[in-house]
């Protein structure tokens, strides 16, 4: 009788483990049985500053991107400024988990810092409640923190405060997937310093070890420009390891977004790695739809499982990818512009990062087209911005600007790109304003092979000065070929009539052959465009109502852009 109990009792535990997710060495195992790879999004959960429903979206999400895995982005701490927004979890929850969708649980209060000792408190209270509510459901997983921390320094906090909220989830009984975020904003200093910049590589180990079922995660944003090889790297250190890491998060904003997620692909492809992406909303710049509100995937134009023609970059890789149909050297991974976003400053600072005393003035009557302009304040300090790009080696390229000072700037501001090749010297290629009234500067520059990073940049110098900038532009030189010779972006002359009130617009041809065109906002989404041809020198655009602003537009022959001009909508 006992040996019947006790056989009874494992093939009991064997039935338990086989509908668990485990996670054994650098693999997550399914129910199935089979290796799970992570193909998701993140979403708006519980108090998220964004109010689109989660749960009425399960259907695009699971069947129509065939996406296996949801993070829910929760913000506690906003509680009482979003009260409204997804605040059923349980249904959340449910809608998924009912579809054998994972639900990757988030929280989202310490991002870039470390709890203190009473916010820990707090959140280990906030997961043992999840914990308790859905620790019968192997599909909802625990992410503990979102990007903690940050600095060069893997400091022993990420250690202390992850092994205190695991040891409050293991408390409840809770033996589902618990997933642990990168240091440094869940970046891991992009593995530029190896192991050192890592807590994933260094402290991992320790947890695997300790407790079953832990996962990491690691998110890719733009410390990973011309980043595969040291995401390669990063990958195959954590698998000698013996650790399951996968990105978390990762950007599709025009620019330096798209190229970091083709060297994703490019890896996770080689590699069977997991993914999800940044944000099924779309409410901030990293779109998976283009010409949309919001840039959303839910606002792709066809649901019937077919190609949707209004993808991005990244939206038509992850589309193909979740299928099993992206293909390694494939067309899909040719990077094309903008290689310089919302250098109008229309979407005021977005994708700039702030040196100090950067601002964007609105409705400025220092802008030169459009409504806003860059302004660097005096403070009595330098200062400026900057914004990483990803810019092909063996290229030449064009940097152009419109900039002024408010007075005799000594010394000058510059404005150019800065870029490394290797662990080698910064170098420049610098527009250098002086001047207290506006003007224009042009420099063209070939970058060369092994580039590590490239940044364009402006930064003053003078303390007591301020500076204006307005209409960056970087291009390949051959956009600028048929441009003309007027430098100014804004001038008519080639297009007319600019600015224009809308409804059509007439370009001159120049060469042979009909190009084609798009048309897209300052901001990177495209704008469809009509076309006709009234005679072999002259291209009609109608373009219907579209919103007040500047707008790039763009002539194609034989996937080469053969014609660059700014269009200004009034």
């Amino acid at each position: 009788m006992r040996l019947l109990v006790v056989l009874y009792f494992l093939l009991a535990s064997a039935r338990v483990a086989a509908q668990n997710f485990t996670v054994q060495a650098d693999k997550i195992i399914g129910p199935d049985g089979k290796e799970f790879i992570i193909r998701g999004v993140n979403v708006n959960g519980p108090h998220w500053p964004w109010n689109r429903p989660t749960a009425p979206d399960a259907d695009l999400i699971t069947n129509v991107w065939k996406f296996n895995t949801v993070r829910v982005n929760c913000f506690p701490s906003l509680k009482g400024t979003f009260p409204q927004n997804n605040v059923n979890l349980d249904e959340i929850v449910s809608t998924f988990t009912g579809r054998k969708v994972v639900v990757q649980l988030e929280n989202h209060d310490f991002t870039g810092k470390y709890p203190a000792d009473a916010q820990l408190e707090e959140l280990k209270i906030w997961w043992v409640d999840l914990a308790n509510r859905f620790k019968g459901n192997p599909y909802v997983w625990f992410n503990v923190m979102n990007e903690p921390g940050t600095g060069a320094t893997v400091p022993e906090t990420w250690k202390t405060a992850h092994e205190a909220v695991v040891k409050a989830i293991r408390g409840t009984g809770a033996t589902n997937v618990i997933v642990l975020d990168e240091h440094g904003f869940g970046q891991g200093n992009g593995f530029r310093d190896g192991v050192a910049n890592s807590a994933v590589l260094t402290h991992g180990p320790y947890f695997t070890k300790a407790y079953a079922n832990i996962a990491f995660s690691l998110h890719l944003y733009s410390t990973w420009i011309y980043g595969q090889s040291r995401l390669e790297a990063y990958f195959d250190e954590a698998k000698k390891r013996g650790l399951s890491v996968h990105v978390g998060e990762f950007g599709a904003a025009e620019g330096y977004g798209k190229a970091v997620a083709a060297d994703l692909f490019r890896v996770a492809l080689a590699r069977n790695l997991g993914t999800a992406v940044w944000q099924w909303d779309g409410s901030d710049t990293h779109d998976l739809t283009r010409g949309t509100t919001r840039g959303g995937g839910w606002e792709v134009n066809r649901r019937d499982g077919s190609l949707p023609t209004n993808l991005s970059f990244v939206g038509n890789l992850i589309w193909k990818a979740n299928r099993g149909e992206l293909q390694a050297g494939s067309a899909d991974f040719t990077l094309r512009g903008p290689w310089l976003y919302n250098g109008s400053f229309e979407e005021n600072l977005d994708e700039w990062f702030n040196w100090g005393n950067a601002e964007v003035e609105q409705n400025s009557t220092n802008a030169r087209a459009g409504r806003n302009n860059l302004k660097v304040s005096s403070g009595g300090a330098g200062g400026g911005c900057g914004q990483p790009v990803y810019l092909t080696p063996g290229q030449t390229y064009v940097v152009r600007a419109w900039g002024r000072n408010a007075r005799q700037a000594s010394p000058a501001t510059d404005l150019g790109v800065q870029y490394k090749v290797g662990n080698g010297p910064t170098q420049y290629a610098v527009l250098r304003f002086s001047e207290a009234e506006y003007a224009f500067k042009r420099t063209e520059f070939t970058l060369p092979t092994g580039v590590s990073e490239a940044t364009v940049y402006v930064w003053k110098g003078d303390a007591a000065n301020t500076f204006y900038a307005d209409d960056l532009q970087v291009f390949l030189k051959n956009e600028e070929a048929v441009t003309g010779t007027d430098p100014d972006p804004d001038a008519g002359g080639t297009l007319f009539p600019n600015p224009t009130d809308g409804g059509e617009i007439t370009v001159p041809l120049l060469g042979s052959g009909r190009p084609t065109f798009t048309l897209t906002s300052s901001e990177g989404r495209y704008v469809p465009v009509a076309v006709n041809f009234p005679d072999a020198k002259t291209a009609r655009l109608r373009f219907g109502t579209v919103s007040p602003g500047v707008y790039l537009l763009r002539a194609w022959r034989g996937g080469q852009p053969v014609l660059v001009r700014k269009v200004v909508v009034r």
